[in-house]
């Protein structure tokens, strides 16, 4: 890191009217361990794979683009552009789909082929498989003596998926089973599953009172409605 930005973060992190000048030392060390803490953990958030879950891939975008049209406003026309707040409502009650995050959720599965053990075994097995586990069996201990799926995804955790991005005879089956419980026997058109869901998330709805007036702003401006 330059000294320019740690300079950076410095008056990020730290207002230097309010550092006691007797004891600076302490003061400018503090900063330094939270810098790297701040560092540290989102490292390690990037390494769980949270960059890519899609709620905070839409905040992150939302983010960039609010910082640059507040660049953009402050630079070019912050005297010159007016937006009505009936325009505001107006945008908003045209396009309330645009402000809404979308249910997402993810799971493991134990997967019976009909290609490999034909149609009528592969559902034998998973009824099979199914009854262990209502009787008391882990779910995950189950993946290594049944699942199908090839060695580099028997273990993975599927997701996470928007509502809508899956089949719906699978989707409708992790919606409406409890977290960390095992589905009934699902159909699908290459074998027979038992589903996990491992993590669920609901749809948000922000209405025009939740919604900053900024994130409808550039959206109006981005689309080019009236102002």
């Amino acid at each position: 890191m330059t000294l320019g930005e740690w300079l950076h973060n410095f008056r990020e992190l730290q207002n230097p009217d309010q550092i006691d000048s007797q004891n600076m030392h302490d003061s400018i060390l503090q900063l330094c361990h939270e810098w790297v803490a701040e560092k540290i953990l989102a490292e390690r958030a990037r390494e769980n794979g949270m960059h890519r879950d899609p709620a905070m891939v839409e905040q992150l975008a939302d983010f960039r683009e609010e910082r640059m049209v507040n660049l953009f406003l402050r630079e070019s026309i912050d005297e010159q552009i007016t937006i009505k707040r009936s325009s505001l409502k107006d945008f908003y009650d045209q396009n309330q789909d645009r402000f809404r995050t979308p249910a997402t959720y993810s799971y493991y599965r134990i997967f019976f082929s009909n290609d490999k053990n034909g149609i009528e075994d592969a559902k034998k097995r998973a009824e099979e498989c199914w009854r262990m586990i209502e009787k008391g069996a882990n779910f995950h201990d189950m993946l290594a003596e049944y699942s199908d799926t090839r060695e580099d995804k028997k273990y993975l955790e599927y997701g996470p998926f928007k509502a809508g991005e899956m089949p719906s005879e699978i989707e409708q089956v992790i919606l409406k089973t409890p977290l960390r419980r095992h589905s009934d026997v699902v159909a699908t058109p290459g074998g027979y599953m038992i589903l996990y869901p491992e993590k669920k998330t609901s749809l948000i709805f922000k209405n025009l009172i939740g919604c900053p007036s900024m994130t409808i702003m550039k959206r109006v401006i981005k689309n080019g409605c009236p102002i």
